[in-house]
């Protein structure tokens, strides 16, 4: 048997908020109802249609607001994961989706979901990789993750990295300037 229901929520290959959609009865009596996910079309949730849509543009219109400003600020950027590696110069595990995007939080001061990293296969090896994210349709970013093992200093082609790291790479730079402040101070 089928039936009408309001979805609450989009459903991929279903449809999105407000749509009116024939269902099995089953999957609306036991999925779609108990979790929210629609109402039943019947009389009165019929006129509740356009309030579902609004609720959910102004929501959507939000989101990609800050999907937008986000993908902006990562663009082209670079970050750094270490990593244990064992003796054959493979890593103890790999470096995944959820390291990442913990990493440019971390690193950038920004809220990636690691639903929004997409990579072919969880990194094995270290090494530089270019990894592409995703917040949702046509609003992406590309960014350079370099994996280094764990205590080793950063590669020269790291330049681009964020502040915190450049600080790490800094102290072999910091007895020339102090001979620069030498030189300062007598003029």
């Amino acid at each position: 048997m089928v039936v009408k229901v309001i979805l609450k929520d989009y459903l991929r290959k279903i449809g999105d908020v407000g749509d009116i959609v024939d269902v099995k009865e089953g999957y609306a009596r036991n999925f779609l109802l108990p979790h929210d996910l629609a109402i039943p079309a019947i009389g009165e949730n019929l006129k509740q249609i356009e309030n579902l849509k609004r609720r959910h543009h102004e929501k959507e219109s939000h989101l990609l607001d800050g999907f937008n400003d986000m993908a902006v600020r990562l663009a082209d950027k670079s970050v750094v994961v270490e990593a244990r590696v064992n003796e054959a110069g493979r890593l103890y595990g790999s470096v995944a989706e959820k390291e990442i995007a913990a990493a440019l939080n971390s690193t950038f001061n920004t809220a990636v979901s690691p639903e929004h990293v997409e990579i072919p296969a969880p990194y094995k090896e270290p090494g530089d990789y270019e990894v592409h994210l995703r917040f949702t349709v046509g609003i992406g970013a590309d960014v350079s993750l370099q994996i280094v093992p764990e205590g080793q200093p950063l590669q020269e082609n790291s330049a681009d990295s964020p502040a915190p790291d450049q600080e790490e790479s800094a102290p072999p730079d910091a007895q020339p300037a102090s001979s620069d402040d030498a030189e300062e101070r007598p003029q």
